[in-house]
């Protein structure tokens, strides 16, 4: 076998399979981590940003690396102890509405987004977003693991373009978060990537200090998972509303079979569903369009669930 065979080859093995991580129950740690970033981008942007877990997965870096287009803005972060590096990668548009707004733009307007390569003044103006973003994750890891951490997290690179940046060997397995942002009242949006290697977790749950068990501790973590596994098992009535219109008392008096009660023609293609629709706290999830699948009648949806209604759901169930 010739060199470059056997380099492929095992590159091939590097990339079969991927490690658990050290952080339990990575689904909840990342939507604790989308609303810590709410909290923390909101003083720095000066207005309103909602985010959403995308994507949250372990998998090997080289795909990853593989996916980060050019430009992207690539914070690069060390954690005492650690050989290896974790990376912040913030995607073209959201550089650009996060410059805009710091420059003093509207956040009522959405100005299309123009990609250029990146500048010292757009590094200077994304730092305390990337520092936000540490603070963010760091305290996410926190709620999840029941403790303080120790050490920290230390932005000490920026660069971007990946093929710059080097933050383990390509067949480490790494955890990745991707969150999607809206900003503002007009949702200026733009996804955001944390990428750590699993050896950096290690390291991180190392440090975090324990505390001390009492009984009354125990007592309330067997309270708190009982109730987080009723939240997770309760079932949420959703309804699908076709129109809405408002008739006088004479004409539903004379409601009688096979009468035809007219809807507007575009109804079909604008179904809409709801949660809690009859109760005072109904909750628009999303519009969806009516048709049919294997004999079936069935709803596909034209757009995805509302964050703020997810926001709203994974609270209850990250609730402590």
């Amino acid at each position: 076998m010739d060199g470059a065979a056997e380099k492929v080859l095992t590159r091939k093995i590097g990339l079969g399979g991927v490690g658990r991580s050290p952080i339990p129950d990575v689904e909840r740690l990342g939507d604790v981590f989308a609303r810590e970033l709410e909290n923390a981008l909101r003083p720095i942007l000066l207005t309103g940003v909602a985010g959403m877990i995308l994507e949250g997965e372990v998998t090997k870096l080289a795909a990853v690396a593989e996916a980060i287009p050019v430009p992207a803005l690539l914070g690069v972060l060390s954690f005492p102890g650690c050989d290896h590096h974790g990376m912040i990668n913030v995607s073209a548009d959201l550089v650009y509405h996060i410059v805009d707004l710091r420059m003093g733009g509207d956040a009522g307007t959405c100005p299309t987004p123009t990609t250029r390569s990146f500048t010292a003044i757009d590094y200077a103006l994304c730092e305390g977003v990337l520092k936000q973003t540490i603070f963010a994750f760091e305290r996410a890891i926190e709620i999840i693991l029941d403790g303080p951490l120790t050490g920290h997290f230390n932005h000490i690179d920026t660069a971007q373009n990946i093929t710059n940046v080097t933050i383990a060997p390509e067949t480490a397995d790494v955890l990745k978060y991707t969150v999607s942002l809206d900003i503002g009242v007009a949702a200026r949006g733009g996804d955001l990537d944390i990428i750590v290697p699993l050896s950096v977790l290690d390291v991180v749950r190392a440090s975090i200090e324990p505390r001390k068990p009492d009984q009354s501790e125990t007592v309330k973590d067997i309270w708190r998972d009982r109730m987080r596994q009723a939240v997770h098992e309760a079932t949420l009535p959703l309804t699908a509303i076709l129109t809405r219109g408002k008739f006088n008392a004479d004409f539903l008096n004379d409601l009688k079979v096979g009468q035809v009660v007219p809807i507007p023609s575009n109804a079909p293609q604008q179904v809409e569903l709801v949660l809690n629709a009859e109760k005072k706290d109904a909750f628009k999830v999303t519009d969806a369009r009516l048709g049919a699948f294997e004999g079936k009648k069935v709803l596909k949806l034209n757009e995805a669930a509302d964050p703020q209604v997810l926001r709203h759901i994974n609270s209850a169930v990250s609730e402590d």
